[in-house]
């Protein structure tokens, strides 16, 4: 009976123990469920960052297509602006080397035409010397025609009997 006795004890003790390793084992499959329900949220987590890596990677392809587009288009224009700019300069320098001609023969021609109105009015004061001298003698010349006109209508008069008015016109 003892050994019924100890066998039943045991036997209760194994199904306790049995018991106890059940409630481990449904904790344990409650813990790996959990788990596995964390593990399955990761994996659709990292899923979706997965795909909004690729996205973010795709969009910075794009952007970085459009970026280079964009400075090789400025580096066109660019270039665009030196070419205008040398161009522009080249057209400068050669407008002032052509304005510094025109100002080295405006400045020739200048002195041509000092040089010119300086002869003429050489000339024309020559020819005011030569008039005034001219207008000199007239002045002479004509008291002397006067005197000889006078002198004349005096004769006439007392060789003709002439009028004195015609000699005294011709003293006028």
């Amino acid at each position: 009976n003892n050994r019924i006795s100890e066998l039943q004890q045991s036997a209760e003790e194994t199904a306790a123990e049995i018991e106890k390793l059940k409630e481990d084992l449904n904790s344990s499959n409650e813990k790996a469920a959990d788990l596995q329900s964390q593990l399955d949220t990761l994996a659709e987590e990292k899923s979706a960052s997965e795909e909004e890596l690729n996205n973010l990677k795709g969009q910075t392809a794009t952007a970085e297509e459009e970026l280079n587009s964009k400075i090789a288009s400025l580096e066109e224009e660019l270039a665009a602006k030196n070419d205008e700019l040398t161009a522009s300069q080249q057209q400068h320098s050669s407008s002032e080397e052509q304005l510094n001609n025109l100002r080295e023969e405006s400045s020739s021609k200048e002195e041509e035409l000092n040089a010119k109105i300086s002869s003429l009015e050489q000339s024309l004061d020559k020819a005011r010397d030569d008039l005034n001298s001219a207008f000199g003698e007239k002045g002479g010349i004509e008291e002397k025609l006067q005197k000889e006109v006078a002198e004349l209508g005096s004769e006439l008069e007392q060789r003709e009997g002439c009028r004195p008015t015609i000699a005294t016109r011709y003293s006028r």
